[in-house]
């Protein structure tokens, strides 16, 4: 898989209008597959059996959104272990291409799945 594509494509001529996605509170998800999921108790939240897309193990890891976070660009500083190993197959670039989107999601998300207003969208909207 070609991360740099799948990430940050430069080439205009591909894009198409239907390709251009959405931002997401959780980025990372596109990198893996579901193979399962288990709904939580209360009807939220739960977690899922995911297959890492950069093939770096045949056998599922089963875990939230955290986990996928931990495996892809590992553990932020301070935060507690997941269990869970950086995927092999990644390389430094690789991994620091993740992390900008994963620090891009949060700036435009915080930590709610509704986008924020960004100051520069309000400033369009009120010229």
């Amino acid at each position: 898989m070609d991360l740099d594509r799948s990430i940050h494509s430069e080439e205009e001529d591909d894009i198409q209008e239907d390709d251009i996605e959405e931002p997401s509170a959780t980025p990372l998800w596109k990198y893996v597959t579901k193979v399962h999921v288990e709904k939580g108790s209360k009807g939220g939240g739960g977690s899922a059996k995911f297959i890492c897309n950069f093939s770096c193990q045949v056998k599922p890891y089963t875990g939230s959104y955290s986990r996928v976070r931990a495996h892809l660009i590992g553990v932020p500083p301070g935060q507690k272990k997941q269990g869970v190993q950086v995927c092999a197959k990644l390389t430094h670039d690789d991994i620091e291409l993740l992390k900008k989107e994963e620090s891009d999601a949060k700036r435009i998300f915080g930590n709610s799945k509704a986008r924020k207003k960004l100051p520069i969208e309000q400033q369009v909207k009120s010229s």
